[in-house]
């Protein structure tokens, strides 16, 4: 049975080969896996965290490891970047524990040649942990963009718009962990039912400020894997997202195009408002 870290690296990989939506690799990724919460948040944790610190953790990467980091394998330079992570950013998981679990994935999936490469780069990173800093010469854009994984052509184009100090604390709060949201489906289930059953399975519930249909769940893991969702009780949505129903305000018996839709989490919310009576009609395209 794979464990969080090694669905973790499933899911990266499909990620950056086949371009998969990241929400919904994770999904795939834990169906199927009878996870605890706490290793499914883990691996939830891992996705979206290498994800996001992905540049800042090549560049980690490089200092340990000769010629670029491109010219490893892609499984093996994605298990390095969840590795790399856990050892930077997550401070709850033990060196040890991460490099141990990083050397067992490598002797599953490859040779031990490939084993001992992975355990000496993450060894040598523990050991010397202050090769992992930053050059002292960079110009702003560029150590900005590099400490906080961001674009520098965006970093410099920002500088100009806002300043250098606003730009990197736009850039602190652009790689804040996003608070786990869900959008209720009031055509199957109240708010105060959903809170309720949340709460009943030992999650941290409760409504969310800005959006109506909304509920902030903390320390649930793998929302996806919750009754409520396979019942379409509720969806996994960002608070913002949620909003833009609203400001629709679409009413029973319209007709709503959604275009550019994907994967359909508002399309979804605007039939919830309209109660599935809209008034569209779907035509078969014109005989060219």
């Amino acid at each position: 049975m794979k464990g969080a870290r090694e669905l973790a690296l499933d899911a990266l990989l499909k990620i950056e080969a086949d371009g998969a939506y990241s929400n919904l690799a994770v999904n795939r990724a834990l169906a199927g896996h009878s996870l605890s919460r706490k290793d499914a948040a883990l691996a939830t944790e891992l996705i979206y965290g290498t994800i996001q610190r992905k540049n800042t953790l090549d560049f980690y990467i490089s200092r340990y490891v000769s010629g670029s980091p491109d010219r490893l394998e892609p499984w093996v330079l994605q298990l390095l970047r969840l590795s790399f992570y856990q050892l930077a950013y997550l401070d709850r998981i033990p060196p040890h524990a991460a490099v141990n679990e990083a050397v067992a994935v490598a002797k599953k999936r490859g040779h031990a040649g490939i084993a001992g490469l992975v355990n000496a780069v993450l060894r040598r990173a523990v050991r010397e942990p202050e090769r992992m800093s930053f050059p002292d010469n960079l110009p702003p854009a560029a150590a900005i963009g590099l400490a906080h994984s961001h674009p520098e052509w965006l970093v410099a184009r920002w500088i100009r718009q806002f300043g250098e100090e606003r730009t990197r604390r736009i850039c602190e709060a652009n790689n804040r962990p996003p608070k786990a949201a869900i959008r209720v489906n009031r055509l199957r289930a109240g708010m105060e039912e959903v809170l309720a059953e949340l709460r009943q399975g030992g999650l941290s519930a409760r409504p969310s400020a800005i959006a109506p249909d909304g509920i902030i769940a903390e320390g649930g893991g793998h929302l996806a894997a919750l009754p409520g969702f396979a019942a379409g009780r509720f969806s996994i949505q960002d608070e913002s997202s949620m909003l833009v129903a609203g400001v629709l305000a679409p009413e029973p018996g319209m007709a709503v195009l959604d275009m550019c839709a994907a994967p359909g989490g508002k399309t979804a919310h605007i039939a919830e408002k309209i109660g599935g009576s809209g008034g569209g009609r779907r035509q078969r395209p014109a005989s060219p």
